[in-house]
């Protein structure tokens, strides 16, 4: 990991988001993308309690939170409180059959294909909103790069070096940067107008 500056940094740096993203969350309140940053809030939270007080790999927490964060974006995806309720025990079935596994690649390769999904529907959200509306939303834009940035912290996790300190504080600082953002963003802040 490094000296112990580096971990009380890396402490720091994360405290510094969640509290961020509290902020954020404060912001979107009873918005469209509320379940999007409470869900993404709650698996940060959880992530740091986990870690620091028990040393334990948070790679299932993030699996469960981004299974929850599909419905979030797709608001059609589950249109009844029956269906919603099969799949969140759906999703912790499968977190639980992967817990006595503690499988680092499987968990995060899952979640590594939810965040690919999510940048999908962002996409398809602004194809959408540009060829009936001719706008852009600012707010699918930002939350596009925000699932993409995620997608290439663990494909680099994966593939690439692995999840090590600096690859750790790059995407971290990043994940405070986008939280500020969305702190004074909203679906209401800007529209693009494209004239054609």
């Amino acid at each position: 990991m490094g000296t112990e500056t580096d971990y009380g940094f890396l402490l720091l740096v994360s405290h510094a988001a969640t509290i961020v993203w509290l902020f954020t969350l404060i912001r979107h309140f009873r918005g469209e993308y509320f379940y999007f940053f409470l869900f993404s809030n709650c698996s940060n939270i959880a992530g740091l309690i986990l870690w620091a007080l028990f040393s334990y790999n948070t790679n299932l927490v993030m699996l469960f939170f981004a299974f929850l964060l599909i419905p979030a974006v797709e608001n059609q995806f589950l249109k009844n409180s029956r269906e919603k309720l099969i799949y969140l025990v759906a999703v912790t079935t499968v977190t639980l059959v992967l817990f006595p596994v503690n499988s680092p690649f499987v968990a995060v390769s899952l979640v590594l294909f939810i965040y690919l999904f999510l940048s999908l529907s962002f996409t398809r959200k602004i194809i959408l909103s540009v060829a009936f509306s001719a706008e852009i939303n600012l707010i699918h834009s930002l939350l596009l790069f925000y699932c993409l940035s995620i997608v290439v912290k663990i494909y680099n996790g994966l593939i690439g070096p692995g999840f090590g300190y600096y690859n750790f504080m790059v995407f971290q600082i990043i994940n405070i940067i986008m939280g500020i953002i969305f702190t004074f963003v909203t679906p209401d802040t800007k529209v693009f107008k494209i004239k054609i």
